[in-house]
C-alpha cells in the first residue's frame, strides 16, 4: 500500500473512533472551541497569549480518548460546574473542566429542543449529524474568532500538561494534526469526502466502525439540504444553544 493511503487510513480510524465513541451525545470541535473563545472573552481577561493558547489546547484535548489510548472517564468529569473552571489556575485544565461542562450542558439543552424536525425519524445517526450541523452553522463565526485569538498558527505545540495524561508524543502530535485539519475543512464536506475516501483505504470495511462511518457519510447530503432549507431554523436553534450557555457564563463569577 501506498505511504499516502497508509497516512489516510490512520487518520480515517481515528476520525471512526472518535465519531463512534461520541454516543453521550456531547458536542464536535467547533462548537467547543466557539464557546471557549465566549468564555475566554468573558472570565479570562487577565490571560497572556501563552495561556489563551493553553486554555484552547484544553478545551479540545479530551476528546483524545477516541484515539484509542485511554477510556473516557480520564478526560471527561460528568459532575463539573463553572465554578470548577473558573477556580482551576491551569490555563490548560480548565479548558478541559470547560469541555466536560459544555458537554453535559449540551446533552441537557438539546434533549429538551424540538431538533427531531432537522433529521427524519428514519435517520439512525440524526444526533451526530445534528452536531455536525451545529458545527456547520457556527464555523463561519468561529473562523473570525479564530483569526482574532490565532491559535491555529499553534496546531503542533504540544502543552507540557497533555504528557500527564500518559499519551504518548506520537499520538498526542496525531491528535494536534488531527483537530487541525478538521478545522480548516468545512464539518459537512469532511464527512461527505471521508466517506468516499473509506471505501479505498480501510483495510476493514465489514467492520461495526466502518459500516457507522458509512452510515454517518450519508448524513452530510441530509446536513446540507437542511442548512439550505431550513436555515433559519437550523440558525435559531444554535443561536438558542450559544445563547443558553452566554447565559450560563454571564451569571458565573469572574
Amino acid at each position: 500500500m501506498a505511504p499516502w493511503l497508509i497516512l489516510m487510513k490512520k487518520w480515517l480510524l481515528v476520525l471512526l473512533g472518535w465519531m463512534w465513541s461520541l454516543s453521550v451525545w456531547g458536542s464536535f470541535p467547533v462548537m467547543h472551541a466557539y464557546l471557549a473563545c465566549i468564555w475566554l472573552e468573558s472570565h479570562c481577561t487577565n490571560y497572556s497569549q501563552e495561556d489563551k493558547v493553553a486554555f484552547m489546547c484544553g478545551t479540545l484535548f479530551p476528546d483524545i480518548y477516541h484515539v484509542g489510548v485511554f477510556d473516557r472517564t480520564k478526560t471527561h468529569d460528568s459532575h463539573v460546574n463553572l465554578q470548577d473552571v473558573a477556580a482551576c489556575k491551569s490555563p490548560f485544565l480548565s479548558g478541559v473542566k470547560l469541555h466536560s461542562f459544555v458537554d453535559n450542558e449540551r446533552i441537557k439543552f438539546s434533549s429538551k429542543y424540538k431538533t427531531e424536525k432537522f433529521f427524519p425519524a428514519d435517520v439512525p445517526e440524526r444526533e451526530y449529524g445534528l452536531m455536525v450541523l451545529e458545527d456547520q452553522c457556527i464555523k463561519p463565526k468561529m473562523d473570525q474568532k479564530f483569526k482574532s485569538h490565532n491559535w491555529l498558527k499553534r496546531k503542533y505545540d504540544i502543552n507540557k500538561e497533555e504528557y500527564a495524561y500518559k499519551a504518548s508524543k506520537r499520538y498526542l502530535s496525531f491528535w494536534h494534526y488531527f483537530v487541525y485539519r478538521y478545522f480548516v475543512s468545512e464539518p459537512q464536506d469532511t464527512i461527505q469526502y471521508m466517506y468516499y475516501c473509506s471505501f479505498v483505504t480501510l483495510a476493514c470495511p465489514n467492520s461495526h466502525s466502518v459500516r457507522f462511518f458509512v452510515s454517518l457519510g450519508r448524513c452530510s447530503p441530509i446536513v446540507k439540504k437542511q442548512i439550505k432549507e431550513q436555515r433559519q431554523d437550523v440558525e435559531n436553534y444554535v443561536n438558542a444553544l450559544v445563547s443558553h450557555f452566554q447565559t450560563l457564563f454571564d451569571g458565573s463569577e469572574r
